[in-house]
């Protein structure tokens, strides 16, 4: 957990990379997957625990706003171009789809690989954020 918490204290995406839109997409799951495979152990820990205590929903909540955070930040120029209104519910869809529970629904109940669930978040991007003609 230490690694964890050591990338979630230093948020990993702290400015919008230079890029495309599609390297920019490869870029943040570059970085995203890899966490999200070590999340879902945590994840899956915490809901068998259920009730949580209250820190514990604190954490987990501050956990997903700081990713949503890294989401709005490599995104800026399409959640921008969006509007305001649009851009917060496209924020929301992309936060969504690159959340820990999207990614062990994918792995564990349809039995996907991680580079099919990868490619499999990726077409759900691409067509989120405009690029309808590419996987």
């Amino acid at each position: 957990m230490d690694d964890i918490n050591g990338r979630l204290l230093k948020n990993a995406i702290t400015a919008t990379p230079d890029g495309g839109l599609e390297e920019r997409i490869d870029r943040f799951l570059d970085l995203r997957i890899p966490l999200l495979e070590k999340l879902v152990a945590y994840r899956r820990s915490a809901a068998a625990m259920e009730p949580l205590p209250q820190s514990v929903h604190a954490r987990r909540r501050a956990v997903r706003l700081q990713l949503r955070n890294e989401v709005a930040i490599m995104f800026a120029p399409e959640l921008r171009a969006a509007g305001k209104g649009r851009g917060k519910l496209l924020l929301n869809a992309i936060a969504v789809t690159t959340e820990s529970e999207c990614w062990d629904n994918l792995r564990r109940n349809y039995g996907t690989s991680a580079a099919n669930s990868r490619s499999t978040i990726r077409l759900m991007l691409t067509r989120m954020l405009g690029l309808s003609n590419r996987i």
